[in-house]
């Protein structure tokens, strides 16, 4: 389970490779572009969910035309990163923020504001509802990551008020936090701070003078895709959470994965456990579950960044860790080994190996274990000699001393088959009865 991959930091970003174009003028932000077909980039739900608001609101506003037209394989391709000059605030905001709208007042594409830059989005479909309202919505297209939101479609309903000020809320398929230890207070609609200040950014600059608005962010399929995220987890119920730190998803960005993986330990802490248990993934959990007698949340998830959040309990100092989970994911950590994607480091069959021979046994036991095809399989070539326990303790007490020589952490070891069995006895942990 993944949670949107569209936290990219600005180093990431300053490292994308630009064609720029001049456009002249100091006050005219020079355009520079990246590939759209690499798929290597795409929008955050943040992004989405401004675009549809502005649209939305250009829809019942629309007072300048373009015939600026951008095709849907064309999104979000030109991003425009010089800084404005803000002394002319009125008069170039409201020039970029109306770009798409055609004759009929239909609102093809907007021009997003985001912290890198201002960025062109395509938008699905926007329609006036009434002289005061307007609702659209935006796709956030594909690109080359696990990302579930993918192709997720995002809208915007936005009511024109006689006052200033703009209020934000959350419909369907938008979550609301419900723990703490997150970036929003628990009853608040899970709409991260850099979103909602980059819709109320771009709807301040094209909202007719002394008018605000109110504004409603849906998504349809939100509560679904929810379920294949992170969401439940955190105690976000209800569906989706808009986020973005950047306005701009980087494909596999590390960063994204380590503030999903972190945000578990930061609500753990927040609601008080000093005592955790570090999983791989899914398995792990339930198993956890299972056999440990500790509450949902003190469990959190690891995925393959194990360094990465062994650094982050060392500096949290929390009294007690287990480290807990499938011997196909912790055997790599004996091996110091803590980012244990499969495709960056292996090692699984050298290591049981190696801690075969450590045990004593023989070189034609420790080719067997050498040559098979998987972990399981392994297991069961050291059941034949009764060698599965002396191995495994051995390998979960070089886990320990890993951890204890990198992080300055001593954590308790559990390593478990597919089917829950423990492999190894040398440790403390009190088990379910």
């Amino acid at each position: 389970m993944t949670m949107e991959q569209d936290h990219s930091s600005q180093k990431d970003y300053t490292n994308f490779k630009f064609n720029s174009k001049s456009q002249g003028a100091e006050t005219s932000p020079s355009s520079v572009s990246f590939s759209v077909e690499s798929g290597d980039y795409g929008i955050t739900t943040g992004t989405a969910a401004t675009a549809a608001a502005l649209a939305a609101l250009l829809s019942v506003t629309g007072e300048k035309s373009s015939n600026k037209e951008i095709s849907s394989e064309k999104v979000f391709r030109k991003i425009n990163t010089s800084k404005k000059d803000t002394s002319k605030k009125d008069t170039s905001k409201k020039d970029t923020s109306k770009k798409g709208i055609s004759s009929k007042g239909k609102i093809s594409s907007v021009n997003v504001k985001t912290p890198l830059g201002n960025l062109d989005v395509f938008v699905k479909n926007s329609r006036k509802i009434d002289n005061y309202s307007g609702r659209a919505s935006v796709i956030k297209m594909p690109y080359h990551d696990p990302d579930v939101t993918i192709n997720m479609e995002v809208h915007a309903e936005v009511h024109l008020k006689d006052e200033p000020g703009i209020t934000l809320r959350g419909g369907e398929g938008v979550g609301r936090v419900t723990k703490p230890g997150l970036q929003l207070p628990i009853g608040e609609v899970a709409i991260n701070p850099v979103p909602r200040e980059m819709i109320n950014s771009n709807l301040e600059d094209a909202l007719p003078p002394g008018k605000g608005a109110e504004v409603l962010i849906e998504v349809p399929e939100g509560k679904k895709i929810a379920k294949r995220t992170m969401n439940p987890r955190l105690g976000i119920v209800g569906g989706i959470s808009i986020l973005g730190t950047t306005g701009i998803a980087r494909s596999m960005n590390t960063e994204s994965f380590q503030m999903a993986k972190k945000c578990q330990l930061d609500v753990a802490l927040a609601e008080g456990y000093d005592e955790l248990v570090f999983v791989p993934g899914n398995i792990g959990e339930n198993l956890a579950k299972q056999l440990l007698d500790v509450d949902d949340d003190q469990i959190v998830q690891m995925g393959n960044l194990v360094g990465y959040m062994l650094n982050e309990a060392q500096k949290s100092r929390i009294s007690h860790l287990i480290i807990f989970g499938h011997a196909g994911k912790l055997v790599k950590i004996a091996g110091g080994i803590f980012q244990t994607e499969h495709r960056l480091a292996d090692a699984r069959r050298e290591i049981i190996t190696a801690h075969t021979g450590l045990v004593g046994g023989d070189n034609t036991l420790m080719k067997k274990v050498f040559n098979s095809n998987t972990t399981e399989d392994m297991i069961s070539v050291l059941d034949t000699k009764k060698l599965t326990e002396p191995v495994f303790n051995s390998i979960a007490q070089s886990i320990k001393e890993r951890c204890q020589e990198r992080f300055n952490i001593t954590p308790e070891v559990l390593i478990l088959k597919m089917d829950g069995t423990i492999l190894n006895n040398n440790h403390q942990v009190k088990l379910k009865a």
